[in-house]
């Protein structure tokens, strides 16, 4: 296969053909509810196929298990066989010359999304100039870059809502803010200061890029008691582009697929919250982003009872995928690969 040149203001580089891997792993099996016995079936045939071409709002990546033998350690990063996975998050501690055969390597794996977190960069000693250059080189490579803005680990409880402004407005400047996260995790915080968080960033972005919202396993909204989940959504409309999903990494892929199911069913235009659409064009996209990525970087077994490696990470990533519901699941950012092996 020849190389395709993707081009980024004046700079193009060429890209790494796609590499059909092994097939998956046989599909994980059909489970019941430990708490009320009710069958959790796992879906394993696409409702939709993905889009031909590379496309921003369908996701495909995996920030926590492309595997590099060889990788090195990085601070903060894991050790023993998780070591050789990748932590896109950490990209700027693996050094110039082990980023070339990251991106590469998501180049032949066929994803098209990278996510980084500039705060933990900034915590390992990494500039902002370095910061946006590392950036541009992602998108040079033919990936939609995607910006976890805030971390709980740096920022403050309540948070400075324009600490990150300049940063934000140099990286859409450079053409390299492609997705924006206001923040991992965002319930860390207070409803209060979530609705502050978002507010905020869609006012300085505007339609410039995406946004995407983080929360902590298997929530998909964040609101005062007196508020319900429509009224958080209602008040995203025009905002919030949708939600990366975290499933917890203890349940079964039957589980997996049953929320998925259950947030698909919420968050529809019609659906049980009573939605629109995203009042950005489209409906409220939801992206199974996050299966099982502490059991891998634990080196730990998932629900199912199979060591979390990448192989396992691409299976649940394909078959939340398949997850039935009145909208369909727009991508995975954990791993996903079909079933022959060739890319999704």
């Amino acid at each position: 296969m020849s190389h395709v040149l993707y081009f980024t203001g004046e700079t193009a580089r060429p890209r790494a053909p796609l590499t059909p891997r092994t097939p998956l792993p046989p599909f994980d099996p059909d489970t019941t509810d430990p708490d009320t016995g009710a069958p959790l079936p796992v879906w394993t045939t696409l409702r939709e196929q993905p889009p031909a071409k590379a496309d921003v709002s369908w996701w495909r990546g995996d920030a926590w298990g492309v595997t590099i033998p060889g990788l090195p350690f990085v601070n903060g990063g894991a050790s023993g066989p998780a070591q050789d996975r990748v932590l896109t998050y950490f990209l700027g501690r693996y050094g110039r010359d082990w980023e070339e055969k990251i991106l590469e390597q998501h180049q032949r794996n066929g994803y098209t999304h990278i996510s980084l977190s500039p705060q933990d960069e900034f915590a390992n000693g990494m500039s902002e100039d370095a910061y946006v250059a590392m950036a541009t080189r992602c998108k040079q490579a033919g990936l939609f870059v995607h910006h976890l803005m805030r971390s709980k680990l740096y920022t403050g409880n309540p948070p400075d809502l324009g600490a990150a402004d300049a940063l934000i407005n140099r990286l859409l400047a450079a053409g390299v803010l492609d997705v924006e996260t206001p923040a991992w995790e965002m319930n860390y915080w207070s409803p209060e200061d979530v609705r502050a968080m978002i507010d905020h960033d869609a006012a300085l972005i505007g339609m410039r890029c995406r946004i995407m919202i983080h929360f902590y396993p298997h929530y998909i909204s964040w609101q005062p008691n007196d508020q319900t989940p429509t009224d958080f959504w209602q008040a995203n409309y025009g905002k919030v582009d949708g939600v990366l999903y975290q499933c917890d990494p203890g349940w079964s892929a039957g589980m997996m697929n049953a929320r998925a199911n259950d947030c698909l069913d919420r968050l529809a235009p019609g659906g049980l919250w009573g939605l629109g659409d995203s009042g950005r064009g489209h409906p409220i996209d939801f992206t199974v982003w996050e299966t099982i990525a502490t059991k891998q970087f634990n080196n730990d077994v998932d629900g199912d009872g199979r060591l979390a490696d990448e192989d396992i990470g691409n299976l649940k990533g394909y078959e939340c995928t398949c997850s039935p519901g009145r909208m369909t699941v727009k991508g995975f950012g954990n791993g996903g690969r079909r079933p022959d092996g060739t890319a999704l």
